[in-house]
């Protein structure tokens, strides 16, 4: 059974005078669940030391604004403090910020949902992270730089592209095929099952040898998976080479 990690009880307990008399007075929700949410917008904006009314937290009205991505990186934070790695997920932070500011330099369109579940998901995985820094740092570039790293990634084998063509492909047809319903499938079945007999009988009036069904299937699952085993050669070797070109990189020199 996981134990259910909750910094925020273990810094309350530590910390109560700073708790009680820094973050307590700007907290204003009636609810436990949204002061905790507030408290965490609050600890994103101290801890990263952004200075003055910045965009990434604030309206012109002097609300906070992206909720979602800042009180992620809020908690990300916290967990920082939490296992004593705060200069890391500051870090971290700092790239995040970074990220949006590039949206905000581009005038592009600020995506809080999205940027909200990447940094959630970097902090569900922080002990991973931690220990692989180098792939946290590819995942940052791939998901908050990517135009910048396109030209700096290494070629793509052709087999690898045409891998991911054919599962984009395959998702579109599973897609298509499930709005035609499960009466549709069902019937086609039948007929498909009554024309396997038919080309059968013709098979064997003809004396020629064929698989049976149960062999096909077999047959199939080992080629499937000596290409998957291939597929997943193919994309180590590749991933390796990316991980090398972007070890060097500095993030904050993408913006």
């Amino acid at each position: 059974m996981n134990k259910v990690i909750r910094p925020l009880i273990a810094y309350k307990r530590l910390n109560p005078e700073l708790y009680n008399k820094v973050y307590l007075p700007l907290l204003e929700s009636n609810s436990a669940k949204g002061r905790e949410n507030e408290f965490y917008l609050w600890y994103a904006n101290l801890e990263l030391g952004i200075k003055g009314m910045d965009s990434f937290f604030w309206t012109t009205k002097g609300e906070f604004t992206n909720k979602g991505t800042v009180s992620e990186v809020g908690r990300l934070l916290l967990y920082g403090w939490y296992f004593n790695i705060g200069d890391w997920t500051k870090e971290i932070g700092i790239y995040i910020y970074n990220a949006y500011k590039k949206t905000e330099k581009n005038k592009e369109t600020f995506n809080d949902l999205d940027f909200a579940k990447a940094v959630k998901y970097i902090r569900e995985n922080i002990k991973y992270y931690y220990q692989n820094k180098t792939e946290l740092k590819f995942y940052i570039l791939e998901t908050f730089f990517n135009d910048e790293i396109q030209e700096l990634l290494p070629e793509k084998p052709k087999e690898l592209i045409e891998h991911e063509s054919t599962i984009k492909f395959g998702e579109l047809i599973s897609k298509a095929r499930r709005k035609k319903g499960v009466d549709y499938w069902m019937n086609k079945s039948e007929d498909f099952e009554g024309y396997s007999y038919y080309l059968e009988e013709i098979l064997e009036n003809y004396n020629i040898d064929f698989l049976s069904f149960e062999d096909y299937i077999k047959k199939e699952k080992i080629n499937s998976n000596e290409y998957f085993d291939r597929i997943e050669r193919l994309e180590e070797t590749y991933n390796t080479s990316i991980i090398n070109k972007i070890e060097p990189l500095e993030l904050t020199k993408l913006i």
